[in-house]
């Protein structure tokens, strides 16, 4: 009986399985390459994402500058010109966004 490596049986009623190597290295390269284009497609989506949520947070920045401006220092409407007061109701919300 042929010596046989240790790891190669931990039982020997279960047959050794030898398959060959040729479907396994004619397919590696595409398989190489399916990933490298799901990979470019995932960072694509990444992107128009971050994108997109940099675009929604310069509009709430925007609308609250606005809301800042249009109200008085008591918080109401007002004459809608600013009334001169310093932000009133919104200046704490308005603080995290303006400033960043």
């Amino acid at each position: 009986m042929p010596a046989r490596p240790q790891y190669a049986y931990l039982n020997d009623n279960i047959p050794e399985l030898q398959l060959p190597l040729t479907p396994f290295e004619l397919t590696a390269p595409v398989l190489g390459l399916l990933l490298v284009f799901r990979t470019n497609t995932a960072y694509d989506r990444f992107e128009a994402g971050s994108e997109s949520a940099w675009d929604i947070t310069g509009r709430c920045r925007t609308v609250i500058r606005q809301l800042v401006a249009w109200t008085d220092e008591t918080g109401g409407s007002g004459s809608g010109g600013g009334g001169g007061g310093d932000g009133g109701a919104f200046e704490p919300v308005a603080g995290a966004f303006v400033l960043m």
